[in-house]
């Protein structure tokens, strides 16, 4: 499927948006980017924004928990993982580093997930690594609503305002004699 451009992403993404469903196909792709999926919510969160900015901080709030969410899969994946994980680094003479590494993420973990939201880190590298490393749950929880949070509404304020001010230069331009 290719948009008259040549741009078959811009075709996709303007499908959705006029879809009955937009914001649960939001969700669904916030939900699995969180542990395993490549392509980032923010693809469909942006012009979702822009297109409806009267409902930005509905869409970010249910981009962020959806991508939280999927933030516990990510986790479950490095928990139930671990054993392997720690069978391998045992193989290669790791052990040390695995024990040094794992008290540090249970030391400053929750800064790393909060690091996620400011940094190109993917955050389903940190859901896997807390759960690899038996991050405090809680600790998980509260950074990653936090760090989630953050970059959903940060992103929906942008694109909303943005929005706005073209659509009102856009009237003003069509008004002027």
């Amino acid at each position: 499927m290719q948009d008259t451009d040549g741009r078959p992403q811009k075709a996709w993404v303007t499908k959705v948006l006029n879809h009955p469903r937009a914001l649960l196909i939001l969700c669904l792709i916030s939900f699995i980017e969180a542990s395993v999926f490549p392509i980032p919510p923010y693809v469909l969160l942006v012009p979702m924004c822009a297109a409806m900015p009267e409902k930005a901080w509905r869409i970010a709030l249910f981009g962020s928990l959806s991508s939280v969410a999927g933030g516990f899969v990510g986790y479950g994946i490095g928990f139930m993982a671990a054993e392997h994980a720690q069978a391998l680094i045992a193989h290669w003479g790791y052990e040390q580093v695995f024990e040094k590494t794992k008290e540090f993420v249970n030391t400053y973990g929750g800064l790393s997930i909060l690091a996620s939201a400011v940094t190109p880190m993917p955050y389903k590298v940190m859901t896997i690594t807390a759960g690899l490393f038996s991050m405090n749950i809680v600790v998980f929880l509260v950074t990653s609503l936090m760090a989630r949070g953050a970059r959903f509404f940060f992103a929906a304020f942008v694109a909303a305002k943005i929005s706005t001010v073209i659509r009102s230069r856009r009237q003003t331009r069509d008004l002027s004699p």
